[in-house]
C-alpha cells in the first residue's frame, strides 16, 4: 500500500518540523543514507581490504538502477556525472561535419555545453523551439528531424520550470527516423519511474541525487542493446576494461556491455548512498506515487494562482514533480521561507517548489499560504 506518511516516517524522521521542497536540487538526509555511510565506514574497519566491499556496492548499485528502469545490469555504465555520460555518448557516435544535434531550450548545461563543444568536430547544435504546447513541440521536432541529425536529446523534465516533456512521443519520432535518442532523466526519475524497454530510447542518463535520494558523485548511463560504437572511446580508464583487475597498462580493450563507457574509480560514498536509496524507492508503488505527486503539484498551483502568484508554465503542457514561481526578489522570499523552516530551491528569477513521495498535502498548503501572504505584504 502506498503511503507518503509511512515513507516519511520510516526514512525521513529528520524532517520533523522541517519542510523540504527542494528535491529538484538535492534530497534531504534520510535514515537509509545514514545507514549507508555507517555501513561504508564499517566495511573500512574490517580486517580485510575494503575494496572488496566497494566493488560489491558498485555492482549492487548497477543492478538496482537497472531494475528501477527495467533494464539489464549489463546495459548500465557508472560514471562520475551526467556531463561525462553525455560526452561518452556523443564522442562515440559516427557523425560527419555539418550534421546536427537536436536538443531543447530546457537542456541542462551539463549536456548542452557538451553538445555545443562538438562544433570542434563540425557538428551543429540546434534547439527545438520548446516554449510551446506538447503538440507543437512534437511538430517542431518532426520538422527539424532529418537524415543530417546524429542525435536527439530531450529531458524528462525542465530543470527550470518542471515542465514534463512528451519523451515517449519524441522517442517514437526518433526511432521512426532511425536517429539515436538520449533522454536526460535526472530531473524527474525517482519522483516517477521509467521503463526503458517500453520507452525504447537508445540512451538514458540520470545522476544519483535529486529525486533519486542519494548523494552527488555518480551518474548512471543506460545503453540500449545492439549499439556498437565504431568511434573508439577517447575518454577511458581502468574500469572500462574487459578485466579491470588485470591492471595491464599496455592493453586497452573494451567489453561488449555498457561498462565500456566507464572511466576510473567511482565515488564510493555515492555508490553506498545510491544502493540504499534505490532499495527504498523500489518499495514504492509508483502508479500511486505519481498520482500523489501530481495532486501536490495541482494543489500548489491552485493556492498560489488564487493568491496572484505567477507560475511559469506553457499552455498545453504538463508538470513533472516541481513548479517554478516568478518572484521579483528571490533571495528575500527564500530567506523568509527558511526562517519558517521551509527549504526551497532558488533558480535565477524563479523559486522552485519540488514535491516527492515524502511530502504531504499539509506542508504544501502551509508553504503556499505563507508565500501568498508574503506577496501581499510586498511592494515589488
Amino acid at each position: 500500500m502506498y503511503s507518503p506518511q509511512a515513507f516519511r516516517d520510516n526514512y525521513f524522521s529528520g524532517l520533523h518540523g522541517l519542510v523540504h521542497l527542494a528535491s529538484c536540487s538535492i534530497s534531504p538526509r534520510s535514515q537509509f543514507l545514514d545507514a549507508a555511510m555507517k555501513t561504508m565506514l564499517g566495511d573500512m574497519a574490517k580486517n580485510e581490504l575494503a575494496w572488496v566491499y566497494f566493488e560489491q556496492q558498485t555492482e549492487q548499485a548497477r543492478r538496482l538502477f537497472a531494475e528501477f528502469i527495467g533494464a539489464d545490469a549489463s546495459q548500465i555504465a557508472i560514471l562520475p556525472n551526467a556531463t561525462i555520460a553525455a560526452y561518452q555518448v556523443i564522442s562515440t557516435l559516427v557523425a560527419n561535419s555539418g550534421e546536427q544535434i537536436l536538443c531543447t531550450e530546457d537542456e541542462f548545461p551539463s549536456l548542452s555545453h557538451v553538445w555545443l563543444q562538438q562544433a570542434s568536430r563540425g557538428l551543429v547544435t540546434r534547439c527545438i523551439e520548446s516554449q510551446v504546447s506538447d503538440e507543437s513541440f512534437v511538430t517542431n521536432t518532426r520538422t527539424m528531424l532529418g537524415s543530417n541529425t546524429c542525435l536527439v536529446s530531450v529531458p524528462l523534465a525542465s530543470f527550470r520550470t518542471g515542465r514534463r516533456y512528451p519523451v515517449e512521443l519524441i522517442t517514437e519520432l526518433a526511432n521512426q527516423s532511425q536517429v539515436p535518442i538520449l533522454v536526460d532523466a535526472y530531473q524527474g526519475l525517482g519522483a516517477e519511474k521509467i521503463n526503458v524497454s517500453e520507452l525504447n530510447c537508445d540512451y538514458l542518463i540520470c545522476g544519483s541525487m535529486k529525486y533519486m535520494l542519494g548523494l552527488p558523485g555518480i551518474a548512471f548511463l543506460y545503453v540500449k542493446d545492439g549499439i556498437r560504437n565504431t568511434v573508439a572511446l577517447g575518454l577511458t580508464g581502468w574500469q572500462g576494461r574487459k578485466e579491470p583487475f588485470a591492471f595491464n597498462p599496455s592493453l586497452v580493450d573494451f567489453p561488449d556491455c555498457a561498462k565500456r563507457f566507464e572511466t576510473g574509480t567511482p565515488a564510493v560514498p555515492a555508490l553506498y548512498a545510491a544502493s540504499s536509496a534505490l532499495t527504498a524507492l523500489l518499495t514504492l508503488d509508483f502508479e500511486q506515487g505519481r498520482l500523489h505527486i501530481q495532486t501536490l503539484v495541482e494543489l500548489a498551483i491552485d493556492i498560489l494562482e488564487k493568491g496572484d502568484v505567477t507560475i511559469v508554465k506553457v499552455p498545453g503542457t504538463l508538470f513533472s514533480a516541481h513548479i517554478a514561481l516568478l518572484v521579483p526578489n528571490v533571495p528575500a522570499l527564500d530567506t523568509h521561507l527558511k526562517q519558517h523552516k521551509i527549504i526551497t530551491s532558488p533558480r535565477g528569477e524563479m523559486l522552485r517548489l519540488a514535491f516527492h513521495h515524502f511530502n504531504t498535502a499539509d506542508e504544501v498548503v502551509q508553504t503556499c499560504r505563507l508565500i501568498c501572504a508574503y506577496f501581499k505584504t510586498q511592494i515589488w
